[in-house]
């Protein structure tokens, strides 16, 4: 019903442009990344910082909802971008939870990759089936459990490395939400993931290969982190 309203140039593109700008100022990508990454570090009330981080879905679920499948020509200029902007975005966001040792920041950065990999997913013109339920139940698993070993550390008076080896159940279950995470065969994170980015890969090979490229890169933040954490050798 939208492509039927006949507006002009000027007005297509202020139109387009606000509801543009409106949904993505709420997703951590640059120029508004900023806001988002410097609020998250800091925080250390799991309830808090999943609240935080909610706030970005609902930036994506707009595009979800209401971006058109043909979007009008005259944005097809800006969409490309967009595109690139996202993906330079999420490759950068990748390497940084990679290089950085703070656990907040990479559970940041995968919730962070997440949302760019939907928000890509939206702008397909398909109608791609996606959840994205399992990924905030991951993420929030993850951010609860990071925050129980930080007051279990705290208690115990012993450096977080190799703090999973006197957590036997904590271990088991921060075990399970990382490979879920990183996309463990069967899971629904990994399900999601395959048919999102078989259609970027269709679409655009190089943009799906960096898609990919970051996915490893944040899925190898989350296992460096596993590792340091079931680690003893300190």
């Amino acid at each position: 019903a939208v492509s039927q309203v006949n507006l002009n140039m000027r007005l297509e593109i202020f139109v387009w442009g606000a509801i543009f700008v409106s949904f993505l100022s709420r997703i951590p990508i640059w120029p508004f990344h900023y806001w988002i990454s410097s609020i998250s570090t800091g925080l250390r009330n799991p309830l808090v910082f999943i609240i935080t981080n909610v706030i970005p879905l609902t930036g994506v679920y707009g595009f979800v909802r209401f971006w058109p499948k043909t979007v009008p020509g005259v944005l097809s200029y800006f969409m490309i971008i967009l595109e690139i902007v996202c993906v330079i975005s999420m490759v950068f966001i990748a390497l940084i939870g990679l290089i950085n040792k703070d656990i907040q920041y990479k559970i940041f950065s995968f919730m962070t990759v997440g949302y760019i990999i939907y928000l890509l997913a939206a702008f397909l013109p398909t109608d791609i089936g996606y959840s994205l339920f399992s990924f905030l139940i991951i993420a929030a698993g993850l951010e609860v459990l990071s925050n129980h070993l930080e007051k279990q550390q705290e208690c115990m008076e012993i450096s977080s490395a190799g703090i999973l080896c006197a957590l036997p159940r904590a271990s088991l279950v921060f075990s399970f939400f990382v490979l879920a995470a990183v996309g463990m065969p069967l899971s629904s994170m990994f399900l999601n993931n395959f048919v999102l980015v078989a259609d970027l890969l269709d679409k655009n090979i190089k943009m799906g290969s960096l898609v990919v490229f970051s996915l490893i890169v944040i899925a190898a933040a989350l296992l460096q982190e596993l590792y340091r954490l079931k680690d003893n050798s300190c």
